[in-house]
């Protein structure tokens, strides 16, 4: 027992607000405004690459502004996770969701997190058979008679 008047699971509670706190979600002119120097990723070169606000004028990028804004607002938290993450050696993967491909609906989605001591192998054999196992259940709980179709 320690003198103490926390606990570890204090710990990690006050670390998961303050990285919500952190990661607050922006106001969408905040969102224009990181974006006007930022590179886009796809044309990242070893000297650079073309910002954001090289590559649109103002009203495109209005429009792209407001979708990465979407994307922001449209996460859960996840701070907790991600502090239990980091105190697990654990890293997180690919994400994958399923969805019905006639209506485009997402059903569910899984990000695994998977230990980094496990040799790169291993480590894809788990993720290819947690993935398997996760899209036939869905499949199989929702009646899926097609399967769900994958997203990464």
């Amino acid at each position: 027992m320690t003198d103490l008047p926390y606990t570890t699971a204090d710990l990690r509670a006050e670390a998961a607000r303050q990285h919500a706190a952190h990661t607050a979600r922006p106001h969408c002119g905040q969102t224009y405004a990181a974006m006007l120097d930022a590179h886009i990723e796809s044309t990242r070169t070893a000297d650079g690459g073309m910002t954001w606000a090289e590559a649109l004028d103002g009203r495109d990028l209005d429009t792209a502004a407001e979708e990465v804004h979407d994307l922001i607002t449209g996460a859960d938290n996840v701070s907790a996770w991600a502090v239990t993450l980091g105190t697990t050696s654990l890293e997180p993967q690919e994400p994958f969701a399923t969805r019905d491909g006639d209506i485009g609906m997402y059903y569910a989605a899984a990000q695994l997190a998977i230990h980094s001591g496990l040799p790169a192998a291993r480590r894809a054999e788990l993720y290819r058979e947690l993935r398997a196992a996760f899209e036939t259940t869905v499949a199989r709980v929702l009646r899926m008679d097609n399967g769900p179709r994958r997203d990464s």
